[in-house]
């Protein structure tokens, strides 16, 4: 694990849909210089399939930087996880949290905490395409909404932590 990342971790801005773009970014850096700072979700197949790299785009100055990947496809979010490593952004997180509806009826965000074989399968392939440090961040278990059911969400942490080996996660709690 970056060590550099890990200590900016402690203090980070969350990835927020048409808020924290590059520019977002840059003026949060100005404020402090000890946060990681996330890009807003960008789904992988908006990138592998949709070819819109200038998502990637940011200024050096923002680093460090995550980048948050939306998805449920291994394959494609293994070939994001390796574009995002391309343009050099330290952290790769994978999106388990959104709860939006549009989100959902994709199949990724919050809904895939009830898909922990998914998950799984996604990290794994993330893992393999990067060097970069993958993390992810979910929904606090204790929340309901939609298809989120509290008693299928329970193996999700075990998928996270024994089997994949994923060193950091974060919760949003709303």
């Amino acid at each position: 694990m970056n060590t550099e990342v890990f200590s900016a971790s402690r203090l980070s801005v969350a990835p927020m849909m048409a808020w924290t773009d590059r520019h977002c970014r840059y003026f949060h850096r100005l404020i402090s210089k000890n946060a990681l700072l996330y890009t807003e979700m960008v789904t992988a197949p908006a990138l592998v399939l949709g070819g819109a790299l200038r998502l990637l785009d940011f200024n050096p100055e923002e680093q460090p930087v995550a980048l948050q990947l939306g998805g449920s496809d291994p394959d494609q979010l293994g070939k994001a996880t390796a574009l995002g490593a391309s343009y050099g952004y330290d952290e790769i997180n994978l999106n388990l949290g959104c709860p939006s509806d549009r989100v959902q009826s994709g199949s990724f965000g919050a809904v895939l905490m009830t898909e922990p074989d998914v998950v799984r399968a996604c990290l794994e392939q993330m893992q393999h395409a990067s060097t970069a440090d993958i993390t992810v961040k979910c929904r606090s278990i204790r929340e309901h909404f939609g298809r989120i059911n509290k008693i299928r969400c329970v193996p999700f942490r075990k998928v996270l932590i024994e089997r994949v080996r994923i060193v950091k996660h974060s919760v949003s709690f709303r």
